[in-house]
């Protein structure tokens, strides 16, 4: 869709899909971007668990394969499409781990650690967390 809005031959070709070879490499690099952003949202999402984003890319080809290599098959070059499916799962990892990498612990910064009780000083707390009596 952004290449539609911003490239009116993009536009003009998309109906018949008679991209050039400049609108192809663009398409690729907009599947890029957005399979990095995908991989680097899911493990922030998921708490930095490191396995997500390998499984984001494995979903990404297993959905995006049937699709490429039967009914678009013909659209497209066979290039375009080996560089779409073979870049998908490591563009999901590379995703992920730059942002482990890059941001920071958002799940720690700023929070407060709360303080269990034992059950017989929870008993004598008053609301404030201070054992009653206790100045």
């Amino acid at each position: 869709m952004f290449l539609r809005i911003v490239w009116a031959s993009y536009a003009t070709a998309e109906p018949t899909k008679t991209y050039t070879f400049s609108m192809l490499i663009s398409r690729l690099t907009v599947a890029v971007i957005c399979t990095l952003a995908a991989g680097a949202v899911a493990e922030l999402v998921a708490g930095r668990s490191r396995t997500v984003s390998v499984s984001l890319g494995v979903v990404l080809l297993a959905l995006s394969a049937p699709i490429h290599l039967g009914s678009v098959w013909a659209d497209y070059p066979p290039w375009y499409h080996f560089a779409y499916l073979l870049s998908l799962l490591p563009l999901a990892v590379v995703g992920g781990v730059l942002a482990i990498t890059i941001a920071p612990n958002k799940a720690t910064q700023g929070t407060v650690t709360p303080t269990v009780l034992a059950p017989e000083a929870a008993a004598t707390a008053d609301p404030n967390g201070r054992r009653r009596g206790s100045r």
